[in-house]
């Protein structure tokens, strides 16, 4: 596991970019949303901020120039969708900056394009309000990839066109077929 020093007080405020590796501090949940796809554009804002700030930081650290990652606290669902996010694609989550309820499993997100970040507020059963963010995983479609392998059959299909083919084969099967049938019957016995 490596080694995070705390950012010094003369670090606040300054770019990631400008720091060395290796290196943790807090975060305004509004500055992860703007920045998450330029990561080395963020800021610290705080050392260790107490109790009552808590509620509005979420802690970042600075690994290595391509790993800058912030701390959640997710549900035990969110935590089963982030292990299963690269094989599964777009999922949501909710994260909070620290434990609360069933928010309780401490998890690491690196930051990058992939995802999609949006702050919001929300209000904690005491009226105080909190933080968090709703973290989205949007998977990339390698250009080289040109279907999926459908496990049931073993077969590919082209990306895009499995699931309206198989809405209009049933549409067709279902209502269009029996509609000709009556249809015909109607007109053959009249």
């Amino acid at each position: 596991m490596e080694q995070l020093r705390e950012v010094k007080p003369l670090e606040i405020n300054k770019d990631i970019k400008s720091l060395p590796n290796g290196v943790f501090g807090y975060v305004y949940s509004w500055h992860i949303a703007k920045y998450y796809k330029n990561p080395l554009e963020i800021q610290f804002h705080k050392r260790s901020p107490s109790l009552s700030e808590a509620r509005f930081y979420f802690r970042l650290e600075k690994i290595s120039e391509n790993q800058i990652r912030i701390k959640i606290y997710v549900s035990d669902e969110s935590e089963l969708t982030i292990n299963d996010w690269q094989s599964n694609g777009s999922k949501e989550i909710i994260a909070f900056p620290f434990a609360y309820k069933e928010f309780k499993n401490p998890v690491y997100i690196t930051l990058n394009s992939e995802l999609n970040i949006e702050h919001r507020s929300v209000e904690k059963d005491d009226g105080t309000e909190v933080c968090i963010l709703e973290i989205k995983l949007i998977k990339k479609i390698n250009k080289n990839e040109r279907g999926f392998l459908n496990q049931k059959t073993n077969k590919t299909k082209l990306l895009g066109q499995g699931k309206k083919k198989d809405f209009l084969s049933k549409l067709f099967w279902k209502y269009i077929i029996p509609v000709l049938v009556i249809l015909t019957a109607a007109y053959l016995f009249s």
